[in-house]
C-alpha cells in the first residue's frame, strides 16, 4: 500500500502533515497515510466513537458516509481545522503548531455534508472490509518503537491475522521462497538448520533426520509455526532475538533469514550472529525486499519517492547492500537469485489500475514469476542470497 502521490490533494496534505506530526502523536487517518507519519489509527468502527480523543484527524470527506456522525460531530466541536482542500479535512488538537488560518470557506462542503448524514454510518465501512489488514486498529511504522514496545506488537499481530496470502500472487511468491528454502535445507540433509524469525505458517520440507530450531521474538508466532509444523518431526522452538542468537560457535549447518531481515533493527549484526554460528562450510539463505526493484526504480522515475513495501520494515535493501553485509559478516556469496517480477506494485497512478491482473490472473501471475527468475537478485522484487562460511 504505497500513497497515492499523483493524487494533487494526497500530496498537498502529506506535506503539510510531514513537518508537523510527531512520533507518539495519534492520527486517525486513512491507511496510506502511514507513509507520512508513525502511528495510523484507522477509520475502523472501534476508533470511530466520541470517546475516542486524537492529536490529529485527517478526513477524507469522501469516507463521511462511512463514519458515525456523532463522531464528526465531536471532532469539530473539540479541535480546530488547520488545514484543507478539496479532498481532505486536517483537524489539530493543538492549533498552535499549525499557523492561524480561516478556514471557513474550504469547509463549507464539510458542513453540507455533514447535515445530509444520519446518526449511523449510510455505507459500510471499508477499512473494516479489508482482508490484509482485518482486526487491525493502528498501523505503526516499527522504526519508532522501542524493543518491549515492538514484541508486544508483534504478538498482536500475529493474535490478530498473522501473514496472510490471499492473492494467487502471494501465494505462488510464498511456494517459490519455499522451494530456494528447501533446497538450502536439503544440502545439509540430517544437520541442523536455524531458521530466524520464523513464528507464523513458515513452510519447510525437512529431510530425514534433520533438525531444525525455530525462532522468533514473538511467542504467540511461534505457536502459530508449531501448530503449522504438525508433519515435520525433530523441529524445535525458541524465543530469542536475531540479534543475540544464544548458542554457542559453529554450532548449525545452516541457517536461514526468510523474509526477515526487513524486520530487524540491525542487519548487519544478524549476519554477523549468524556467521558466528555457521559451522565452516555451512550456508545461509537470506532474502530481502529489493531496493532496486523494477517497481521502486519506476516510482522514482516518475518523479515520487520510493517506498517501503510493508509498513512492518526497518529497512530494505539492493543486493549490492546485502552483498556488502555479508562481507563484513565474514561469509562468501555463491549464488544468487530473483522471486518475481512485480513492475507495477505500489506505483503511484498504476497500481490500481492493474492490481486485480497482476493480483489474480492466472497467465499474468505466472509470466511474472518466470520473468523474476530470469531477472535475478538485481531487479526482481524479492531476492535471494546463498552464502557460505569458509572453509580455512
Amino acid at each position: 500500500m504505497s500513497f497515492p502521490w499523483h493524487y494533487p490533494t494526497w500530496r498537498e496534505t502529506a506535506a503539510f502533515l510531514a513537518p508537523l506530526v510527531r512520533d507518539g502523536d495519534r492520527t486517525l487517518a486513512p491507511d496510506q497515510f502511514w507513509a507520512v507519519v508513525t502511528r495510523v489509527d484507522r477509520y475502523v468502527p472501534a476508533n470511530l466513537t466520541p470517546e475516542n480523543v486524537y492529536d490529529w484527524v485527517i478526513l477524507d470527506t469522501d469516507d463521511m458516509p462511512v463514519v458515525p456522525r456523532p463522531f464528526l460531530e465531536a471532532v469539530a466541536e473539540r479541535m480546530t481545522a488547520v488545514f484543507a482542500n478539496p479532498h481532505f479535512v486536517v483537524w489539530a488538537a493543538d492549533c498552535t503548531r499549525t499557523p492561524a488560518v480561516d478556514l471557513r470557506a474550504e469547509l463549507t462542503r464539510f458542513w453540507a455534508r455533514l447535515a445530509q448524514l444520519g446518526t449511523e454510518p449510510s455505507e459500510p465501512n471499508r477499512y473494516a472490509l479489508d482482508p490484509a489488514l482485518a482486526g487491525t486498529p493502528r498501523i505503526t511504522r516499527l522504526p519508532n518503537v522501542d524493543d518491549a514496545e515492538l514484541r508486544t506488537w508483534i504478538n498482536e499481530f500475529f493474535r490478530r491475522t498473522g501473514f496472510l496470502y490471499p492473492t494467487l500472487r502471494d501465494r505462488l511468491y510464498h511456494d517459490e521462497l519455499r522451494a530456494h528454502v528447501s533446497e538450502a535445507v536439503a544440502r545439509h540433509a540430517g544437520g541442523t538448520v536455524l531458521d530466524l524469525g520464523s513464528g507464523g505458517e513458515r513452510f519447510v520440507d525437512l529431510p530425514a533426520g534433520t533438525a531444525l530450531m525455530r525462532t522468533d521474538v514473538s511467542e504467540v508466532g511461534l505457536e502459530l509455526a508449531r501448530r503449522a509444523d504438525t508433519l515435520l518431526p525433530w523441529v524445535t522452538y525458541v524465543v530469542m532475538d536475531a540479534q543475540r542468537i544464544a548458542f554457542p560457535d559453529e554450532t548449525f549447518d545452516a541457517v536461514l533469514l526468510t523474509d526477515a531481515i526487513e524486520h530487524v533493527r540491525d542487519a548487519a549484526i544478524v549476519l554477523r550472529e549468524a556467521a558466528r554460528v555457521l559451522r565452516p562450510g555451512g550456508d545461509l539463505l537470506v532474502s530481502f525486499a529489493n531496493l532496486n526493484s523494477l517497481n521502486q526504480v519506476l516510482t522514482e522515475k516518475l518523479g515520487y519517492p520510493r517506498f517501503p513495501t510493508n509498513s512492518q520494515h526497518f529497512r530494505e535493501f539492493t543486493v549490492a547492500e546485502v552483498r556488502g553485509l555479508l562481507d563484513d559478516a565474514g561469509l562468501e556469496v555463491r549464488d544468487t537469485a530473483g522471486v518475481t517480477f512485480f513492475p507495477y506494485w505500489g506505483v503511484p497512478g498504476v497500481d490500481e489500475a492493474v492490481r486485480a491482473i497482476t493480483d489474480d490472473d492466472p497467465e499474468f501471475v505466472e509470466m511474472m514469476s518466470e520473468i523474476g527468475r530470469r531477472v535475478g537478485a538485481e531487479y526482481a522484487y524479492t531476492g535471494v542470497v546463498f552464502a557460505q562460511r569458509p572453509v580455512r
